[in-house]
């Protein structure tokens, strides 16, 4: 029988070890989430003499216009990712933020000019100033029209979170055992709009109760082993822990949420499990010869030797 939601024969098997597979910092309970800031034009900026949020290449003369007949075949991706300085006054009083940017891209993939497009909502933490950087060292494949790289304008999120994949995609915790990774996709907007939410519950997801059909499950290429809570090593204690996890068309994990907590919940198995399961690398699942998105189910032990 089909089914969208599979329960793996898969059981990972977790010794003591140490180092978190994710960087993380502080009490999720105590972390200010994302709010919703102050959306910019470029000319409303550039009216603001004291502004540093408007950055260009003194050097490109080329005036760019984006309209309906001019969007790319092949919108740009990025080639080198920078990551960004976390802002220590953000990272000590545990504040979250986005920010939208819109950056120039010219026809090598070099950035031309950024600005910043919708604020972080919180004043002097020092988001917009580290996305502006981080926006001006980037490096794109440029975008393709008719086989002709051309330049373009294109908006994205840059999301600041506490955590992060080792990969560096920020990871948001919705609710208390259920982790969303962000993966980044420029927007060819032609408004001064900021870029819509694209969180994976309303991007190429689906619920863990709908049904999607396939013909190959997912399998996996590399699940990493959970670090075992010190405390619950160091006590002796042993546990279990079911996770589910949505592999999306690339086989990578963009949600992992926990399906049947240990025997003592809240006191680190969880944690370690859903950290792990997001670092995994599996191979999609197929239908009529594409990949699909799905949930996948495993249980993950805990054993001492």
């Amino acid at each position: 029988m089909l089914k969208s939601a599979i329960l793996a024969l898969l059981v990972l098997v977790a010794i003591p070890s140490v180092g978190p597979l994710l960087a993380q910092s502080g009490d999720s309970s105590s972390v200010t989430k994302p709010s919703t800031g102050r959306t910019w034009t470029l000319s409303e900026l550039d009216t603001l003499s004291s502004h540093k949020w408007v950055w260009r290449d003194p050097s490109f003369k080329e005036v760019v216009l984006q309209t309906p007949d001019s969007l790319p075949d092949e919108l740009p991706y990025l080639k080198k990712n920078i990551a960004y300085d976390y802002p220590a006054q953000a990272r000590e009083k545990q504040v979250e933020a986005d920010v939208a940017m819109r950056v120039l891209i010219d026809k090598k993939g070099k950035v031309r000019a950024a600005y910043i497009q919708m604020d972080s909502g919180h004043e002097d933490m020092g988001f917009e100033e580290a996305a502006l950087k981080v926006a001006r060292e980037n490096r794109w494949e440029p975008a393709y029209l008719h086989d002709e790289s051309m330049a373009i304008w294109v908006t994205y999120k840059n999301r600041f979170r506490l955590m992060t994949t080792s990969a560096g995609n920020p990871v948001t915790k919705e609710g208390k055992w259920s982790w969303w990774v962000h993966e980044e996709e420029p927007s060819t907007q032609l408004t001064a709009e900021p870029p819509a939410e694209t969180t994976p519950s309303t991007k190429d997801v689906q619920d863990s109760t709908d049904f999607i059909p396939f013909e190959r499950m997912p399998e996996a290429i590399k699940l990493l082993s959970p670090t075992y809570p010190p405390v619950l090593a160091a006590a002796g204690v042993e546990s279990s822990v079911t996770v589910k996890v949505l592999v999306n068309k690339k086989g990578k994990v963009v949600c992992a949420t926990i399906w049947t907590p240990s025997d003592c919940p809240g006191n680190g198995f969880e944690e370690s499990a859903l950290r792990a399961t997001l670092e995994g690398k599996w191979k999609p699942a197929m239908q009529d010869g594409k990949p699909v998105a799905v949930w996948v189910t495993y249980e993950i032990k805990y054993r001492l030797r």
